[in-house]
């Protein structure tokens, strides 16, 4: 009998290669699993708007794991768990934000747009192709506070020099003990992600200015209180009956590890961070490389 019995994922740097394209070997290896009735479920930073093409293509029950964790939805889009932002929090956080001269957007749960929210035009910094990309789904708005009472946030972008993100971060932590999720990164180890949409600049002169702003810019974002991936795996479980040492996982990157910890089978794409890899039982092959589709058959070589 085959020790492991279900399949999560994650997506940027891990199913999707380069050009944000599931290749046609990982979409045929899940596509097998699919017909052996393998549950699979994608596990991602993205929301709903962002996920949702690839997760119609591998067209797998779920529950799927989006915001990293903040929204779980089933294949069909039935929403199984949502956590929300303190509004007070949020408030304070738009008052730091402001106050450091920060650029800041408000985001809900994607499922009717536009669903992001800001008060200021597009500036320009490493993220500027980024919003550009998605700017269908901004509403510019006057007042972020009133929005923040009227709206169910699910997470809350904030984009500056790292240095004031993380004294954002911290004076937060004193205030919120326990109040509030986050992911604060380094643009420069999110590279991977951007290139895609920096390699849309067609101004050279503006692609080497926001290349090398990244090198003291980072993204703080912020959700409700106990989000990960490593949680958002309780609904998965229960949803089919299962337990954590059943689970495969593969993934990339620092957002993955809490849910690396938690299965019986952590994997590491060959592209990932080093610190991903130590908390990984078995390294395949790069995102570039079809990493997901030869794990698959290694570890499900036996249905």
């Amino acid at each position: 009998m085959n020790r492991y019995v279900a399949l999560v994922l994650d997506l940027d740097g891990t199913l999707l290669n380069e050009n944000k394209e599931i290749s046609s070997e990982n979409l045929e290896a899940l596509k097998n699993l699919r017909q052996k009735g393998i549950p699979v479920g994608i596990f991602t930073g993205r929301d709903f708007e962002m996920a949702r093409g690839y997760l119609d293509l591998i067209s797998t029950e779920g529950p799927h794991a989006l915001q990293n964790g903040a929204l779980v939805i089933t294949g069909k889009g039935e929403i199984i768990d949502r956590t929300t932002v303190f509004h007070d929090l949020a408030h304070t956080a738009i008052r730091m934000a402001k106050g450091r001269g920060c650029d800041i957007i408000l985001r809900e749960a994607s499922l009717k747009l536009p669903d992001w929210f800001r008060e200021d035009r597009l500036r320009v910094n490493p993220y500027l192709p980024f919003l550009k990309a998605y700017s269908h789904r901004i509403e510019y708005i006057e007042n972020l506070h009133v929005a923040t009472e009227e709206r169910e946030l699910l997470q809350i972008d904030v984009t500056g020099p790292h240095e004031l993100l993380t004294s954002i971060l911290k004076e937060l932590s004193i205030e919120y003990p326990g109040g509030f999720s986050h992911s604060l990164l380094k643009t420069n180890d999110d590279t991977a992600f951007m290139d895609y949409f920096w390699n849309s600049i067609e101004d050279k002169a503006l692609l080497e200015k926001v290349k090398r702003d990244c090198e003291k810019w980072g993204l703080l974002s912020l959700f409700g209180p106990g989000i990960s991936k490593g949680k958002a795996l309780d609904s998965f479980l229960e949803y089919h009956g299962i337990y954590p040492s059943e689970v495969i996982f593969i993934g990339d990157h620092l957002a993955d590890i809490p849910l690396m910890r938690r299965v019986g089978m952590p994997i590491a794409v060959a592209n990932a961070m080093d610190i991903v890899k130590e908390e990984s039982k078995y390294i395949t092959s790069s995102n570039s490389e079809d990493g997901v589709a030869k794990a698959i058959s290694v570890f499900f070589a036996n249905l």
